[in-house]
This record gives C-alpha cells, structure tokens and sequence, in this order.
C-alpha cells in the first residue's frame, strides 16, 4: 500500500524549527524542538518531557511534575510539585507535604530528621543503631551490632545502661557474679546479691557476709540490729534490756523448736475474756495432774548442742510433753513437723494455773484437818480434868 506523501505531511509537519507529530490537524501528540522532546496528552496538555537535562514527567495540568529523572538522580513529587522523595548518586531522601527533609539514606546508613529537617535524631548506620535529643547532638539510646545496648540521660553515653550480658547504672549494675546497687555517688555499696545467693544490705558500703543490713544483719554467725537485738549460736540477745532498767512484764513473742517467731496471746486482764466462772469442765479438772508423772531426763546431743551451757548432757527433771498429753491436752502446745501436726511443748499458762488449784484444795483439807485436830485435842483436855 502507498501512501501520498500530501496525506502524511498531515500528520508530521516540520514548522519554525519544530518537528511535530499529530493525531489531527489540531491535536500534536509529540514535538521535538530545540529544548528537547515534549510528549502531549490528547487535551494538548504536556505528558512528559525529555532534554539535555532529563527526563520529566507531570501531572494532568501539565505543568506540575510528577517525577524527574536526571542527571543527579530521580525524584517524585506530591500533587503541589514539593519533593516527596529524590534518589540520587549518594542515598534515598525522603520528604514530608511541606518539602521538609525526614529520612534519608545517605553516607552508608539511614537517618531520621527532626521537624526542622536539619538534626538528626536516629541513625541506623554499619556499626549500630543511634538515637539523639532534638539538638541532634546528645546521644540517648544506642544498639551496636556487638548486641550491647546503652541508655543514657546525658551526653556520657554507656554510662547509664549497657546490656551485653550485664547491666549497668549510675546507681547499679548487674554483671556475672550478682546484683549491685551503690549510693548516689555511685561508689559505695549498699546491696549486693550474690549469685551464690548471698545478701547483703549496708548502710556504709562494708559490704560482706551472707546478709547485712545497715552493717547490723550478717546471718553467716550472727544477726544483730544496730544496739538493739544480737543472735548468736542460738542465742537472742537485746543489748538495751541488758545495759538498761529491766521490766516486769510477761513476754508477747516466743521462737518454737522449728526457729518460727510467733506472738503469744499473754494477756489476762479481763477486757479480752469471756464466759469467767469457777472451774466446770472435765478437761480443765485439776485432779488430773495427780495422774501426770515427773521424769527425769537428758536431751540429744544433736539437739541440744551448746557444750557450753551450764546443763548440758546432764540428768534434768521434768514433763514429757506426750504424757501432758494424754493427762492434760490443754495445757499442750503443738508444732507441724513433715506435715503432721505433734505435740511440742507443755504450756505453764495452763498447767501452773492447774497445780494451784490443787494446792488451794489441799490448803482447805488441811485447814480442815488442822481444826478438826484442834476439836479433838481441845475435847481430850476437857476430859482429863474430869
């Protein structure tokens, strides 16, 4: 098929310099001229754009850029032709709707801007990841590819925090043997938790022993609270009722054979009883104390192991709690030991209350006796002056 060249011409026309490709005899779809190559839309509005500087592409109005491709690099922009986002020789940068700088790629990393678009507030870089203040200048957080992780208050980064199998603080540190907390000065010591699951609590960085608290707790030999309680080998000691004015009063605390501290209900006013009357009950009848018998005894030598005490591994006088049991189970004070509950110890709140009654009825017959004795010896003498 031939086409005359009168009907071409129609359609590619070189006018002014201008070489120009038609749909119509009014529509150009491409023109190349002395700027360079410009590609139309069917509306007459300019598509893209090709010159010595690059290649341009824009939105349906034809005139705001949509993406640029140049010698420096590729960009895209929003819809007010402001950079959205620009690839060049040396990163990625990105931008927000105002055209301000966010992120970018640039110098081997990533980095996140401030609102301003000029300080760098994160970087993720070869060596780790790092955040800043708003100043772009002081460090606050950094992760290093060697896993550690530092946290930091101030400019003096890894001082507050580093996590690489340990932890530290100004006031604080957990590292391979234990848990470390020290003054505000970050020199003296005031709790140490070992991992050989020592404690220790101080008040003035003499830190040692199993436990101390304040330098007056140590339960490696002994437990002492500054002037006030001292344990030694089994022994409880307060220094103040020692060197001071003694008291009367009965004791409200008592440690059973199973080391438990426990508060005793000591009272005996009657404000806290009820229910007072003379002696009713069988099991509270005194009479059965005749039936409970006085041993004579020694205890274990792996119980009773302080060789030093005035009677130890000698013969002692007393009460098997299980017969006090058996005779008189109030007067009974029991422990748990494996899980069962057994009789411990005998209670003198309860049995010296018991041995007095017996003593005031055994007052009474006597008084009784002794006046009938008086009767009688007063009737003999009346009869033998007769």
């Amino acid at each position: 098929m031939q086409i005359a060249w009168n009907s071409i011409s129609e359609f590619i026309q070189f006018i002014n310099a201008k070489l120009q490709i038609k749909k119509d005899s009014k529509t150009v779809l491409l023109e190349l001229n002395k700027d360079g190559l410009v590609i139309f839309e069917d509306n007459g509005k300019v598509l893209m754009r090709l010159n010595e500087n690059g290649l341009y592409n824009y939105r349906e109005d034809g005139t705001t850029l949509n993406t640029s491709l140049t010698l420096d690099g590729m960009r895209i922009y929003n819809s007010s032709g402001i950079f959205l986002a620009k690839l060049i020789d040396d990163g990625l940068y990105t931008y927000n709707e105002k055209g301000t700088l966010e992120t970018s790629t640039a110098n081997g990393g990533f980095h996140r801007y401030d609102s301003t678009g000029k300080n760098i507030i994160g970087k993720f870089v070869e060596d780790g990841i790092y955040l800043y203040d708003n100043t772009g200048k002081v460090t606050k957080a950094m992760i290093k590819n060697d896993g550690s992780l530092n946290i930091s208050s101030d400019a003096t980064i890894g001082k507050d925090l580093h996590v690489n199998g340990y932890i530290y603080t100004d006031i604080a540190k957990l590292v391979s043997d234990g848990f470390y907390l020290y003054d505000s000065t970050g020199k003296v010591t005031k709790v140490m938790l070992k991992n050989d699951g020592t404690l220790n609590v101080a008040g003035n960085g003499t830190i040692g022993g199993d436990c101390a608290v304040n330098g007056g707790i140590s339960s490696k030999d002994s437990i002492t609270s500054g002037t006030n309680l001292f344990v030694n080998n089994g022994f409880i000691k307060s220094e103040y009722t020692y060197d001071h004015n003694e008291v009367t009063v009965a004791p409200n605390m008592y440690i059973s054979s199973a080391g438990n501290i426990r508060k005793s209900t000591n009272t005996s006013s009657k404000r806290y009883k009820t229910d007072i009357k003379d002696v009713e009950d069988e099991e509270l009848n005194a009479e059965r104390l005749y039936d409970l018998h006085v041993k004579q005894f020694k205890y274990k030598k792996d119980y009773f192991t302080n060789e030093k005490d005035e009677r130890y591994d000698r013969n002692l006088i007393g009460f098997i709690a299980e017969e006090v049991e058996e005779v008189y189970p109030i007067a009974c004070d029991y422990e748990e030991h494996d899980g069962q509950r057994v009789v411990e110890n005998w209670n003198e709140k309860y049995i010296i209350p018991a041995m007095l009654q017996l003593i005031q009825k055994q007052h009474k017959e006597i008084e009784d006796l002794k006046a009938e004795v008086a009767d009688i010896k007063q009737r003999i003498a009346e009869l033998e002056k007769k």
